[in-house]
């Protein structure tokens, strides 16, 4: 779905790429650019609100309101956020890291999308003893 998205926002302007790892370094500069991005001038007490109300433990306490798709009487509560970590990557063994790795980074290159801004990670050796994490990056559509 990345490649598909990157090609929208190489044809329109209305798609901002917001990677999980920023978010996690620093929501508040995220949520800074996501409003200039949709034309909105927030105080600073509606910034602070906006990280608070985007900060995982919030919206894992809340997660009713955060669901995907609306609820049917099948639903499952509590599926859609897990642990609001970006190193689940360490549940998957390392040889079957490094294949997903390969397989991601090779797709996305043919597709055109720009790896080493997007996922820098899967365009270097990663560092001994971690292993390439190919975490999210969302697209928002505004």
């Amino acid at each position: 779905h990345v490649a598909g998205w990157w090609h929208w926002s190489r044809r329109y302007s209305n798609v901002l790429f917001v990677r999980f790892e920023d978010m996690r370094s620093d929501l508040g500069a995220v949520a800074r650019r996501v409003a200039e991005f949709v034309g909105e001038d927030l105080s600073q007490a509606e910034l602070a609100e906006v990280v608070r109300k985007s900060d995982f433990a919030y919206m894992k306490e809340h997660e009713e309101h955060f669901e995907m798709n609306p609820p049917t009487p099948f639903s499952v509560v509590g599926g859609f956020l897990r642990s609001g970590r970006s190193d689940r990557y360490r549940d998957v063994d390392e040889a079957a890291r490094e294949r997903i790795a390969g397989f991601c980074r090779r797709r996305l290159e043919a597709s055109g999308v720009p790896v080493e801004q997007l996922y820098p990670d899967l365009t270097e050796a990663p560092p001994a003893g971690r292993p390439h994490d190919v975490a999210g990056t969302t697209a928002i559509r505004a």
